[in-house]
């Protein structure tokens, strides 16, 4: 990957995430409604990050994550580092907040100590969105793309990596726990693929 190609991306996603922001701002409870036209495009952002994953997966796999367990071992890095700061950072600031001003957190985040546990640990192993559930650590509601992505390549190195026999059980297994909600986007994931093998 060329160094203007890297920009590019840096440049596409922090547009997308800026995006992301904005819309989760303009809600009523945090601005008043400032700005509640850019609500819709949050979504569209987040597709946007998909789509990057998916190019920026295909690039790893063909260049530098060529065996299972490298790719296995990187992701994995790359999700927990961030994860798991996510969920200190969360807790300290939702103790926090509901403490000053608990009028600001909407209905969701007002749960018991095993709904909040429950939460953390479904997302700690990426199936708070698995099938019907919509669980999240705490109030971090963007969190949900995560369960995503993190679904997104273990399917995708199911496919990569394995043959035969395993590479049909693993997919199988791996579909039949994100379920048909993450499933359903993952065309979207795999357009990013596409644009690295079309690129190239």
């Amino acid at each position: 990957m060329t160094n203007a190609l890297s920009l590019y991306l840096d440049a596409l996603r922090f547009g997308a995430a800026f995006v992301v922001f904005v819309s989760h701002y303009v809600a009523e409870r945090y601005s008043g409604g400032l700005f509640w036209q850019g609500m819709p495009y949050g979504r569209t952002a987040v597709l946007v990050f998909f789509v990057l994953s998916g190019f920026v997966i295909a690039w790893v796999t063909e260049t530098r994550e060529r065996t299972l367990e490298d790719y296995t071992l990187s992701r994995l890095a790359r999700l927990y580092s961030v994860i798991v700061p996510v969920f200190v950072v969360t807790a300290i600031l939702d103790g926090l907040g509901m403490a000053i001003d608990p009028a600001i957190y909407g209905p969701e985040s007002h749960h018991s100590l095993i709904q909040s546990l429950l939460g953390y640990g479904l997302s700690a192993v990426f199936l708070g969105e698995s099938w019907t559930l919509s669980v999240v650590p705490g109030s971090d509601i963007p969190y949900w793309s995560l369960n995503y992505e993190a679904w997104y390549y273990v399917l995708f190195a199911a496919a990569v990596f394995l043959q035969g026999g395993r590479r049909i059980a693993a997919l199988v297994t791996a579909a039949l726990l994100a379920g048909p909600k993450i499933l359903i986007l993952f065309p979207i994931w795999l357009m990013g693929v596409a644009a690295w093998r079309w690129r190239a």
